[in-house]
C-alpha cells in the first residue's frame, strides 16, 4: 500500500498550477523567484495556525509561545513542499551546474599540475627531441634549453626574428600536446600524486581567502559603531527624528556564531535610549531578531546567539 499523502487533493491541484513556473526555474538552475511567492500563496490558502490552533480566530494574535510553535510548523511544511516538488518534478539545481563546472575546471588543471611536477624529468626530454627533428626539417632556428624560459613571456614584434618566433610557437604547442598525452598515459600512482597536489593547492587557496575575508569582516564589524554614529547623527540633525537599528550575522571573532547588536539615536527626557526605556527590549526585540538572524544564516556556527552592548548617541 502506498504511503498516505501529506497533502489534500486541493493542495496537490494548487501545486500543479505552479508546475510550469517551477520547471522554468529548474531549467535556469535558480529557484529564487519561485519559492517565496509560492509559500505566500500556499500559507494564505492553508494557514498552519488553523490546524494548530483551530479555536483561535485568525483576527486574534497568537501568544508568543503559540507563535513559536506556528513558526516551527511553517518551516516543517516548507521542507515538505520542497521535497514533494523535487520528487515530482525533479531537482536540477544551480549547485549541480556548479559541480559540473568545478569538475571540468579540475580536469583542466590536472595536466598543468603534472607539468609543474614533471616538466624537467618527463615532458622536456620528449619536447626537446621532437623540436630538433621538426626545426631541422622546417629550416627554423632551434630553441635551446636556455631559451625556453622565455616561452610564454611578453614578446614584441621587433624583439625576435620570424624563425625564432615560429620556433617558440611550435615549442609551446608541443609542450601542451605532450603534457596531455603523457599525463593521460601515466600510472595511477602518478595521477594520484598530481590529484593530491591540486587538492592541497586548492585547499591552501581557500584557507588563505577565508582568512583574508574573516580579517576584513572583523575589522568592518568593529568599525560599525563609528560608521553608524556618523550617518545617524547627521540624519537626526537633518530630520529631528530618533533612530534605532538592528543588525547581526555570523561573527568571525565568535567562531562564526550569530552576533546581534542594536544602535540607537535619540533619548527620552529622562536620558534613556529606546533599548533602555523599553523594559522588554531584549526579550521582545532582540531575541526575535536573533531568531531571524539564525534563519537568515542557517550555516552559522553552533551555539547561542550573543547580544552585545547596544551603542547609542
Amino acid at each position: 500500500m502506498a504511503p498516505r499523502s501529506k497533502f489534500t487533493t486541493e493542495q496537490c491541484e494548487m501545486m500543479e498550477e505552479y508546475r510550469e513556473k517551477y520547471l522554468e526555474c529548474q531549467a535556469a538552475g535558480d529557484y529564487t523567484p519561485f519559492w517565496a511567492p509560492f509559500f505566500e500563496d500556499y500559507h494564505a490558502r492553508w494557514p498552519e495556525r488553523e490546524l494548530l490552533f483551530p479555536d483561535v480566530p485568525l483576527n486574534i494574535d497568537l501568544t508568543p509561545e503559540q507563535k513559536v510553535v506556528n513558526a516551527t510548523a511553517v518551516d516543517a511544511r516548507k521542507k515538505q513542499l520542497m521535497h514533494r516538488f523535487r520528487n515530482t518534478f525533479g531537482n536540477y539545481t544551480a549547485k549541480r551546474k556548479m559541480k559540473a563546472q568545478t569538475t571540468s575546471s579540475i580536469e583542466k588543471i590536472l595536466p598543468e599540475a603534472y607539468s609543474k611536477l614533471y616538466y624537467k624529468t618527463r615532458i622536456k626530454p620528449v619536447v626537446d627531441a621532437e623540436m630538433k627533428v621538426l626545426t631541422r626539417e622546417a629550416g627554423l632556428s632551434p630553441i635551446t634549453s636556455d631559451e625556453e624560459g622565455d616561452i610564454g613571456g611578453d614578446v614584441k614584434e621587433g624583439d625576435i626574428g620570424g624563425d625564432v618566433k615560429q620556433s617558440k610557437k611550435l615549442r609551446l604547442s608541443l609542450v601542451k600536446k605532450h603534457t596531455r598525452a603523457l599525463f593521460t598515459n601515466e600510472t595511477p600512482e602518478v595521477k594520484a600524486e598530481v590529484a593530491d597536489f591540486v587538492k592541497k593547492w586548492t585547499e591552501d587557496r581557500k584557507r588563505s581567502s577565508s582568512e583574508d575575508e574573516n580579517i576584513s569582516f572583523t575589522e568592518n564589524i568593529e568599525k560599525l559603531p563609528g560608521v553608524l554614529a556618523d550617518i545617524f547623527a547627521g540624519l537626526a540633525k537633518q530630520t529631528g527624528w530618533t533612530f534605532s537599528v538592528l543588525m547581526g550575522g555570523p561573527s568571525p571573532a565568535m567562531g562564526g556564531r550569530i552576533q546581534v547588536e542594536s544602535f540607537h539615536v535619540g533619548q527620552t527626557t529622562m536620558g534613556n535610549t529606546f533599548n533602555c526605556a523599553y523594559p522588554h527590549f531584549n526579550e521582545r526585540i532582540m531575541m526575535p531578531y536573533a531568531d531571524f538572524a539564525k534563519r537568515a544564516f542557517p550555516d552559522a556556527g553552533e551555539g547561542n546567539s550573543r547580544f552585545t552592548k547596544s551603542e547609542s548617541l
